[in-house]
């Protein structure tokens, strides 16, 4: 099925800002661990979440000055790895059991961990193989991926019940693949003030077709692999394009360029999410990759990084590592270790650590690091930039998503 492994969603229903409006309202709290906001007159009340809940009038300012015009985005649901892999659980099971501790979840991780991680920690923990591989194939079904990734228990219901919500996160996701194509130089920028003379706007190019441009732009083909069933996103013939993944393509896009001059670079990212970042960056040939995360993040890494790069490319934390496998510390493997990078990256959660964290990590980065890239928003109680010693060397809007700040530190 052309690497898709998708179910095309059809029907009638309208293609529109309304479709992530007022028809999805409260459908992305579990997000970023945003608590479900019930619909109030068309409007949702403020949220630290990644897609869209809020009301319609609001739809262009929080699309970064995109106007609606016919997106071409087709939305699609995958389905999933059917096939077994016990090895690798395993393997990731055997990891956490040995580097899990309470006092890494302090900050608002503590609340996400005992609000949403709690049941699947214990299995995690005394669970056999087999109980642990069904939570890990099928992350849509519970809250295993809550506050990192899209693929959570509450969005899908109502992805699942909601044609205009999965229409809304298609286009979304075709928005951001715009964005990406822009960040590039494959796509032109919308200019708002050219709108009085040229008020209705062409229709955006195919998918795929954008694809095109954007793998010759990157050199490198672009896939989306998608192992878990009930992934919703933007249906290409390369698979289904999520939200996160989109994202994961610019950052690595952005690694790849600061690190190009470098002759087998030494990359750190601190906090990976599912993985996704590290995914690209690898098959954009940056092999000698390693992930500092909480234990209970990085077993879902492993999991997705080992279906999608294979066992041989990935090292849980305590395994031995090579150059080529992208290598999952937990926190205080990391600190321990004394390893420089020629860079580390960090996309959306030094702020979330509560300041006695960040600054043991920034400590770290100055110490090991020959450059910082930050990608994250200024709306916690303290920003990166207030972390002691250094200014940073540049400092624009992030491409991807609007309110968060890139800046590139050199130490």
């Amino acid at each position: 099925m052309d690497r898709r492994q998708l179910i095309r969603l059809t029907g009638a229903a309208a293609v529109g800002a309304a479709a992530v409006g007022a028809a999805a309202v409260g459908a992305a709290a579990a997000l970023r661990g945003c608590a479900a906001s019930a619909p109030v007159a068309g409007k949702a009340p403020p949220s630290n979440c990644d897609v869209y809940q809020g009301s319609v009038a609001d739809w262009n300012a929080w699309a970064a000055d995109r106007r609606n015009r016919d997106y071409r985005a087709e939305p699609g649901r995958a389905i999933g790895e059917m096939s077994s892999n016990l090895e690798l659980v395993e393997r990731l099971l055997a990891s956490y059991r040995r580097t899990f501790q309470k006092t890494h979840y302090g900050s608002m991780w503590g609340t996400i961990f005992e609000q949403n991680h709690l049941p699947i920690h214990q299995v995690f923990m005394a669970g056999t193989v087999e109980e642990a591989e069904r939570i890990l194939r099928d992350p849509a079904s519970t809250q295993l991926h809550h506050g990192f990734d899209t693929t959570v228990a509450d969005l899908t219901k109502r992805l699942i019940a909601s044609e205009a919500t999965s229409r809304g996160l298609a286009k979304t996701c075709k928005m951001k693949l715009l964005t990406l194509g822009d960040a590039l130089g494959v796509t032109r920028l919308d200019n708002p003030e050219t709108y009085c003379a040229y008020p209705e706007p062409p229709p955006a190019p195919e998918t795929d077709e954008l694809l095109e441009r954007i793998e010759r732009a990157l050199g490198s083909r672009i896939d989306f692999p998608n192992p878990f069933p009930n992934e919703f996103g933007l249906a290409t013939k390369r698979g289904v394009a999520g939200y996160r993944a989109i994202n994961a393509l610019y950052q690595a896009y952005r690694i790849k360029t600061l690190v190009a001059r470098i002759r087998n670079p030494r990359i750190l990212e601190i906090g990976g999410g599912t993985g996704r970042t590290a995914y690209y960056a690898y098959k954009l040939g940056l092999k000698n990759y390693s992930i500092v995360d909480l234990p209970f993040t990085a077993i879902s890494q492993g999991y997705f990084l080992g279906r999608t790069l294979g066992l041989d490319s990935i090292a849980a934390d305590g395994e031995p590592g090579t150059a080529d496998a992208v290598k999952l510390y937990a926190p205080d493997t990391f600190f321990a270790r004394r390893e420089r990078y020629d860079l580390i990256v960090n996309a959306d959660s030094l702020t979330e650590m509560g300041w006695e964290t960040a600054s043991a990590y920034w400590k770290a980065i100055r110490s090991r690091a020959a450059r910082f890239l930050s990608i994250n928003h200024e709306s916690n109680e303290f920003t990166v930039r207030q972390l002691p010693g250094l200014a940073p060397q540049t400092r624009y809007p992030y491409w991807m998503r609007r309110g968060y700040v890139e800046e590139l530190y050199l130490l």
